[in-house]
This record gives structure tokens, C-alpha cells and sequence, in this order.
């Protein structure tokens, strides 16, 4: 397989169930579905109780052992998992390469389903990071603390758990691991007098920086909204400035901003966003509409979303009409508070001031059972590809449905971020811990919240509270600096009093910086994000590091890199 960097690995998907109990007509079965016998070598029967967990019983390997008695049988033979692999696909030239993505045509609700968790796991990604990369500049050795953190954060991203197709008793579990490992890690970032900017290239989005005396409210904290404008991995103070001019005209559900006129619906969704400065309209239908559908997958129901899910959806009342109900001098906040018969959905709308950003945050007490919600937006824009962010680069989806595989993806995954652009303008939707993602030529679904019972009847039930930024822009996504505002809008503000000289390695993405495991290096992992190569000057020679810090070259003072692609280095101490 051959990823969006150009590189590859090699793969084996099995052609049945990776569970069996190793019975007879499961190796019959095996074999007969499997198509490469004349290239791919072996086929694998993987054998054992549960999902790998429960490990095999004495019967299946008594069974293993009278195979070769039973002449009707394929020839098999006992291995390890990396005994396969190096016996028959290492130095096979005669594979073939699958370039992009390997899409699955079920599991899709794996991407919403347990909404909290799904968040939690992001907020204490970049959390991590942070708390990693400030160990490293005040000259802390907190390994171990951090390592212990991110195995328990790790083991929580294994097979049904993050996915939420797991029992109650293992969500309980996990909540309260992240609830130890976001305490853990709060107490490494610390406090300290100034601001300091984690990230490797300026700050100069739009921020919410809390303050009990602010004038805003975000997530039911005060606060003020304020552009940081901190150099990359720098620290400064903020304060808020004070603007008492009016900037926004509102007359009842037509408004305008320095960015936009538009008229908004008494449910929250969008009727009209013109464009000022690109004298153009973003809304060509339902946009920030919410929707919610009957959602019964049947047995996989934690797993799967169905193609026909749109066939029923179920009305939603306005309780509560759209209104200004919250304005300062860099924020208007419209609220709408809409409601099932058993849910009640609070929208909060935000225009600014000073940025093209809309965000909505949704706060929510969802007492459903087989529903999936979605938030609609049908844009003005023709294409017919969606850029989707991988978390490390980004990847092109058609948004048509011209044949069976383009039609099976009706729904898919993205981390920070989805685009539709035309070459002079479009529309990104930026989340904070939404997964789950549809396409249909103009339109894009970003699921939000499930309501399964198999197997965990509470499943998604309770309380919720989530945003995503509506980003209308010019030029293309890369051009328009989408996933720089993504990570804006994902890595809080820390304070901490640290200071950094060294390179900050623009326009590569810092991923990580840490110690190496031999304590004699820096260990800094960059990435590439925006499908660009180039090179960087840098003030002292570098090693460049495998991700296991095995040293595999000298870089000197010039890092070269290339599209998505993934550089480890290392610094001597």
C-alpha cells in the first residue's frame, strides 16, 4: 500500500473473519475466497476466541494438528503472525500496489458513535503534546510520567473502545483513564505568568482566552476573544482592547458583519451568507441545518451506518426562537434552543468582528434511542472533491457518485477539517472531536451525535457540549491557511514561563519534541501538511532519526522534504 507520502508497506488483508475457532469449513472457506493464490503466497486463518483477546483453546489446536491428516483439506502449516508476513510478502515483486486510501464498506459509525469519548481522546492528544514539548524546554525529565500517560491513552484508541462499539462498563473505564491522564498532564503543563505559543508558526487566529471579568462566554466560561499574535513558540502577555464602535447591524434575523450580510432561520440554520469582500453567496440549500434520522443498522449497531439512514427523518420543533443574546466588541452570539420529544439542542451561533470564522457550539441533552444527527451544508461551490485532514496532511475524496465504490462512501472519517473549494474560493468546516463526515457533489454532513443500544443500551446518552467553525475563504484550502486555524481552533492557550531560541522549522508542522531514549538528544518530529516540497536553513547540523531514534543520516544545516512527507530528527545536547 502506498500512502499520500509516496511511500509504502506491505499488507495482508485476509479474505474472511479475522475470528474463527478454527474449524474445518472456516479453512475451507479461507481458501476458497481467497484470489491470489498465484501471487500472494499463503493465505491467513487467524484463529481464536473474541477479538483476539480470549486466545485460542486447546480443541482448535487439536484441530491444527489432524489438518494434515484429512486429505480434502488445503495444506496448512502452524506460524506466528511475523513468520507470515516475512515468509510471503517480503521481496514478493510480484504484489500489486494500492495507492490512497483503502476504504471499508461498513463499521461508518465507528467515526461518531460514544461522542465524549471521541472528544476527550482529542483534546488529550494535543494536550500531550504540550505538556511533552514544555518537559523539554523548562529541562524537565518527566519520561516516565508522559510515557505512562500515553500508553493509557494509547490502549484506550484499541479495537472498541475509542471506535464505541464497546459495553458501558468499558466507557466508564475509560472516562475515568482520561480523567486521570487530563489531571496528569495539566499539572506537567503548569502555570505561569505569559502565554506561550506550542505551536511552530504564528498564532493570529481568533482566540477565546478566558478571564472571570471577560465580556464573552464560550463552553459556559467567561472570557475575552483575542488575536494572540505570538511568534512561533514564543510566550507573550494578552490583554483584551476594548471596541465600542458598533461593528454589527442586526434586524431581527438579517445581520451584518464586516465579513458578511446574511439571514439566518429561527432554527439556527443559515438562509443567506454573502461574502463582502468576494461579493458571492456560500448558501445553496439547507447550511448549519440540523438533521436527525432514524438510524437502525441492524446487528452491527455500534458499527454501522446504513446507506438508506435519510429514508425517515424525524422533525425537530423550535422551542426557542433565534436571538442576539450575547455582544461585545469582537463578538455577536445568536441562540436558538431547539428540542425533540426527548432531547433538547441548544445552538449557539458566533459572528466576529475579526475573523471570517462562524462558529456554533452545541450543547446538548440527547435522550435518544436509533437516531443520528447530522449538521448540513450545501454550499455554492462546484467541485468534485473534498479535501478531508488526515491529522498529518490531507487527502482528495470525490464528492460524485458515479460508480458502486464512489456511492459506498456516503459516509467517511477526517480528523481537524473538510473543504469544498473551487480554485478561487470555498468553504471549510473545522470540528473538535467530530469524526464522521458526508459528501454529496455540493454538500457536506458532519455527523455529530448517535444513539445506539447494542452493546451498550446508554450508549451517547446525557450531556453534550461541541463546536465546529463554518470558514468560508478565497483561494484553496492550503492557500487560505485552513489547517493552521484548525490547529488553532483544536491547542489551547497555556501559560507557562519557558523560552526557546532554537529553529521553529516553518512550514513543516511540529509534531512532537521530546528527549530521545538514550538521553543524549532532542528528538523533534516534523511533518509535512500542505502537499509541498522545498527546504529549510537551520542553525546547526541535525541528525536524521528513524522513528525508533535510530540514527539513519547526517542532515547538516539543510532539512530537504517532500509532499505529506514525515522527518525525524534529532539534536545533540
Amino acid at each position: 500500500m502506498k500512502g499520500i507520502d509516496g511511500t509504502s508497506v506491505l499488507a495482508c488483508v485476509p479474505p474472511t473473519h479475522f475470528i474463527t475457532w478454527n474449524m474445518p469449513s472456516q479453512i475451507q472457506e479461507n481458501w476458497e475466497a481467497y484470489i491470489d493464490k498465484d501471487s500472494g503466497g499463503q493465505t491467513m486463518n487467524m484463529f481464536g476466541y473474541g477479538d483476539g483477546g480470549s486466545g485460542c483453546t486447546e480443541e482448535m489446536i487439536e484441530l491444527m494438528h489432524r489438518f494434515d491428516k484429512l486429505s480434502i483439506m488445503p495444506k496448512c502449516e502452524h506460524m506466528g503472525g511475523q513468520e507470515f508476513l516475512e515468509k510471503n510478502l517480503k521481496n514478493n515483486d510480484s504484489l500489486q500496489t494500492w495507492d490512497g486510501e483503502l476504504y471499508l464498506e461498513m463499521h461508518r459509525g465507528t467515526f461518531t458513535t460514544k461522542s465524549n469519548m471521541k472528544r476527550a481522546n482529542r483534546r488529550l492528544e494535543y494536550k500531550l503534546r504540550d505538556a511533552e514539548i514544555l518537559s523539554v524546554l523548562r529541562g524537565e525529565d518527566n519520561k516516565k510520567t508522559i510515557t505512562d500517560a500515553y500508553k493509557k491513552l494509547l490502549i484506550n484508541q484499541f479495537h472498541d473502545i475509542l471506535p464505541g462499539s464497546h459495553i458501558h462498563p468499558v466507557y466508564e473505564d475509560a472516562m475515568k483513564d482520561y480523567a486521570e491522564i487530563e489531571k496528569t498532564v495539566d499539572s506537567l503543563i503548569g502555570t505561569g505568568s505569559k502565554y506561550f505559543n506550542t505551536l511552530n508558526f504564528k498564532r493570529d487566529a481568533l482566540t477565546f482566552v478566558p478571564n472571570k471579568k471577560g465580556t464573552a462566554t464560550r463552553y459556559g466560561v467567561k472570557g475575552n476573544w483575542i488575536i494572540p499574535n505570538i511568534p512561533a513558540l514564543s510566550s507573550a502577555s494578552l490583554r483584551a482592547t476594548k471596541f465600542n464602535d458598533e461593528w454589527l447591524d442586526c434586524n431581527s434575523n438579517n445581520i451584518e458583519t464586516p465579513f458578511y450580510k446574511a439571514v439566518l432561520n429561527d432554527d439556527g440554520s443559515i438562509a443567506s451568507l454573502v461574502d463582502k469582500k468576494q461579493d458571492r453567496q456560500w448558501v445553496d440549500g439547507d447550511f448549519n441545518k440540523l438533521k436527525i434520522y432514524t438510524d437502525c443498522p441492524g446487528n452491527y449497531d455500534a458499527w454501522d451506518i446504513l446507506p438508506n439512514y435519510k429514508d425517515k427523518q424525524i422533525e425537530i420543533k423550535v422551542s426557542e426562537k433565534l436571538s442576539l443574546c450575547e455582544l461585545d466588541g469582537e463578538c455577536a452570539t445568536f441562540k436558538t434552543v431547539l428540542s425533540t420529544d426527548k432531547s433538547t439542542w441548544t445552538m449557539l451561533i458566533r459572528f466576529f468582528r475579526r475573523s471570517r470564522g462562524i462558529e456554533v457550539e452545541n450543547i446538548v441533552d440527547w435522550n435518544e434511542k436509533h437516531k443520528l444527527a447530522k449538521a448540513e451544508f450545501s454550499c455554492n461551490v462546484l467541485t468534485r472533491k473534498a479535501l478531508c485532514d488526515t491529522s498529518a496532511g490531507f487527502i482528495e475524496r470525490d464528492t460524485h457518485k458515479n460508480t458502486t465504490w464512489q456511492q459506498a462512501r456516503f459516509e467517511t472519517c477526517h480528523h481537524k477539517w473538510a473543504d469544498l473549494s473551487e480554485t478561487d474560493g470555498g468553504v471549510a468546516l473545522i470540528n473538535d472531536g467530530k469524526y464522521g463526515i458526508g459528501f454529496d457533489e455540493n454538500t457536506m454532513s458532519l455527523s455529530l451525535l448517535r444513539a445506539t443500544i447494542r452493546p451498550d443500551v446508554t450508549s451517547d446518552m446525557g450531556h453534550h457540549n461541541f463546536s465546529y467553525m463554518i470558514y468560508p475563504h478565497e483561494n484553496g484550502a492550503v492557500e487560505a491557511g485552513v489547517n493552521k486555524l484548525a490547529f488553532q481552533f483544536n491547542e489551547q492557550l497555556v501559560k507557562s514561563d519557558v523560552l526557546y531560541d532554537g529553529d521553529t522549522f516553518e512550514p513543516l508542522y511540529l509534531q512532537a519534541m521530546k528527549d530521545s531514549e538514550d538521553g543524549s538528544m532532542t528528538v523533534i518530529r516534523l511533518s509535512e501538511q500542505d502537499g509541498k516540497r522545498g527546504k529549510i536553513k537551520l542553525s546547526k547540523s541535525v541528525k536524521l532519526l528513524d522513528m525508533l531514534e535510530n540514527v539513519i543520516g547526517e542532515a547538516g544545516d539543510t532539512l530537504e522534504y517532500k509532499p505529506f512527507e514525515i522527518i525525524t530528527i534529532g539534536i545533540q545536547k
